[in-house]
């Protein structure tokens, strides 16, 4: 059986259908255009509010790289959640500032160097271990299964925990015991512990206890890439020494922005790497200590003020010339732009230790001077060390008749003159008045100016990202302007014709 329907309209006495639609067509226009301003204005409300997943997080949970939801400590400081990796090329896995929502600084990351897929996902499963999986294969687990895990806890402090329900044993796993590249306040780096640096083709840094005969102390060193396995890594920066340390050690950036080493029983003993005597020791202020790539550590505070939206500010930095860094421009030599103060790099042409030993070794080779240059070296390239030369011609001299050296370096220490003769060169150099080094080249070759400042390059990714919103926001404007303004759309009638009745 078919079915109709009436529909009756009824206008007020002395008015027009015409304008009785016209009326009506503008208050949906005026509707509409209110519907959507409410919208865009509550967008930031309802992305606040997908981000706010706190407390405990119970077994069976996971996070989706595409969903865009974090787990937030309940102060909002700190969030884990998956985030672009600096190479643009896929996602990490990381705990970052949430409540600095334009600044996307990372203090600690299991994939920092592995990215994965926006399919990745982050699941605490029921045996209580945190994995992190990429369509289905493994690329990183807490390793916590069995350990009576019952939730994750994203603290206050920035500090990860799965927590258990034992009083004796509360955590099974925290961040802090597995860091990256950041301390933050609170945070305990202790001797079997280590800061790392992203990885380069260079190889890369870490921060660690360097333990000596009879004392101890802070070191920055130089890792070389694994497939270098003939030369050990050189530490070029240390803090003040602790002889005869006992109890643990523990180097710590506490709440006021003093960065110091405590050891000893009850942590009776102290030695500050360093304190903050700026006046600014409010705890309120986020800081943290981060050893970069390129291998410096730097103390950082947040500054709200800063260029009207805040901004990280270097407090302290271990090495004030960036050139004292071992392999910061590679093998090659660094010098400091005047201008900048950021290194400049130049390469070097040398013989490898293969080349210099091949063949009639002595002929077509010379010896090329780099006056006023220091070239750091570890005790295993070291051929030979002489003393009281009387010219530095002879430092040159003897490398030269060695097949197996590639290159030497002579100095003047208290007025007494020294020679190392070295079988490779790996650690790079730097300028130092009373130092001269001598590089063993091919009798045709030489070592021209090639020097490139190390500037900071803005990534194609960001280019493209940066593009993508703009055309979005171009294409909401238009959309809005043309819906508020009566913009005539394509086949409908200019804006200024009357409605007609509706017959």
């Amino acid at each position: 059986m078919e079915r109709f329907f009436l529909m009756f309209e009824f206008y007020p006495l002395g008015s027009s259908p015409t304008k009785i639609h016209s009326s009506r067509a503008a208050f949906l226009l005026t509707v509409m255009g209110s519907s959507l301003f409410c919208y865009v204005m509550l967008i930031p409300a309802f992305l606040r509010l997908s981000e706010s997943l706190t407390g405990k997080i119970p077994l069976g949970s996971d996070l989706s790289a595409s969903s865009g939801l974090s787990w937030v400590s309940e102060n909002g400081t700190f969030a884990l959640g998956f985030t672009s990796s600096s190479s643009g090329d896929g996602v990490i896995l990381a705990i970052r500032y949430a409540g600095l929502p334009d600044d996307q600084t990372i203090v600690w990351s299991p994939n920092r160097d592995s990215p994965v897929s926006r399919d990745a996902v982050v699941r605490l499963d029921q045996t209580g271990n945190l994995q992190l999986l990429d369509r289905d294969t493994l690329m990183w687990a807490s390793n916590t299964t069995g350990l009576g895990v019952e939730f994750v806890f994203m603290s206050d402090s920035g500090n990860l925990l799965l927590c258990t329900a034992n009083s004796s044993q509360p955590v099974a796993w925290e961040s802090f015991r597995h860091p990256s590249d950041t301390l933050l306040p609170g945070q305990p780096l202790t001797a079997s512990l280590e800061l790392t640096s992203s990885k380069s083709q260079f190889g890369y840094y870490c921060l660690k206890m360097l333990q000596q005969q009879t004392s101890l102390s802070l070191a920055l060193t130089y890792i070389l890439p694994e497939a270098d396995s003939t030369n050990t890594n050189f530490s070029y920066w240390s803090s003040p020494q602790i002889s005869n340390a006992t109890g643990d050690v523990v180097a710590m950036l506490d709440q006021f922005g003093s960065f110091s080493i405590t050891y000893g029983r009850s942590s009776a003993g102290m030695v500050y790497v360093h304190k903050n005597d700026s006046g600014n020791s409010s705890v309120s202020v986020l800081r943290r200590i981060t050893i970069e790539e390129d291998g410096n550590l730097h103390l950082y505070e947040w500054n709200s003020s800063r260029d009207g939206k805040g901004g990280w500010e270097s407090q302290w930095l271990a090495v004030s010339n960036q050139c004292q860094v071992a392999g910061i421009c590679g093998s090659g030599l660094c010098t400091l732009d005047g201008s900048s103060g950021g290194a400049k790099c130049r390469n070097l042409s040398m013989l490898m230790p293969s080349m210099a030993n091949s063949g009639d070794c002595r002929a077509e080779r010379k010896m090329e001077a780099f006056p006023q240059t220091r070239y750091y070296f570890s005790g295993d390239s070291t051929i030979a060390n002489y003393s009281n030369l009387t010219m530095a011609s002879e430092c040159s001299a003897y490398c030269l008749s060695d097949c197996d050296c590639v290159a030497s370096v002579y100095e003047i220490v208290e007025d007494e003159t020294y020679c190392w003769s070295l079988s490779s060169m790996v650690f790079g150099g730097l300028q130092d008045p009373s130092s001269t080094l001598y590089v063993k080249v091919a009798e045709n070759e030489t070592n021209g100016e090639s020097g490139k400042e190390m500037d900071q390059q803005v990534h194609p990714a960001v280019v493209i990202e940066l593009f993508f919103h703009c055309c979005c926001v171009s294409v909401f404007s238009y959309c809005s302007f043309a819906c508020f303004c009566g913009l005539p759309q394509r086949g409908e009638r200019s804006s200024k014709t009357e409605l007609s009745p509706v017959t």
